[in-house]
């Protein structure tokens, strides 16, 4: 028993030294968050209160905000465009929020995820995509799915999460602002990356980072 406690060991030491710099900054941070969930909530707290501020401010005719929503082409685009005003963007964020708080506080703690090489080399071709043709989204060359780009991978349902990084990340090594964007998900009214983050089913990941792009995988 001990021996395959050893092997298991070993592959799994292999596998997240695969990793390097920015993707494993985000590989710790993801188990960090997966592990302990409820320590996330006053980094929420805290931007919850940066978004009243915003929002204050706007009030006051001193900060404009505009958001936009549509339905995602092919090419990464959106169609459909339709512009919100800012204070509404500002509103929707909070209460998002607020809602995810409620959830960190009741969310049992999840298993930490593997680092996966083969799911890897597929979110690292992604990612070099996306910034070839600076966009940020799920379709690949010629309209290619997330399902068409892991479809070799049949034993693991794949989800994904797409997000722009910033260069003040690679100045601070602080992947906490992008996490916590994906897990209040304003934007998205069925909070599908808060769900690939904190799915109790995931036991697998692969990670790109960029200046410009990060690509989350995740398997089970």
């Amino acid at each position: 028993m001990k021996k395959v406690a050893t092997l298991l060991f070993i592959l799994i030491t292999s596998l997240v030294s695969a990793q390097t710099g920015m993707d494993s900054i985000m590989f710790n941070e993801i188990n960090r968050l997966r592990t302990n969930p409820k320590s996330y909530i006053p980094l929420i707290e805290e931007y919850i209160k940066l978004n009243e501020r915003t929002l204050k401010s706007i009030k006051e005719g001193k900060h404009r905000v505009t958001g936009i929503s549509g339905a995602m082409t092919t090419r990464n685009g959106i169609k459909d465009k339709k512009m919100s005003s800012g204070s509404d963007v500002i509103v929707r964020n909070i209460h998002a929020a607020k809602e995810l708080i409620i959830e960190l506080k009741k969310i049992k703690k999840l298993e930490p995820l593997i680092f996966d090489t083969s799911m890897d080399s597929i979110t690292d071709s992604h990612g070099e995509y996306l910034d070839s043709v600076n966009a940020h989204g799920h379709f690949g060359p010629n309209g290619q799915t997330l399902s068409e780009r892991f479809k070799n991978f049949r034993l693991y349902n794949i989800s994904e999460n797409v997000s722009s990084v910033g260069s003040f990340v690679y100045t601070t090594k602080d992947v906490k602002p992008i996490l916590v964007s994906l897990l209040v998900d304003g934007g998205i009214s069925n909070r599908g990356h808060r769900k690939n983050l904190l799915n109790p089913k995931s036991k697998y990941v692969a990670i790109y980072m960029s200046r410009n792009t990060c690509v989350q995988n995740f398997g089970y």
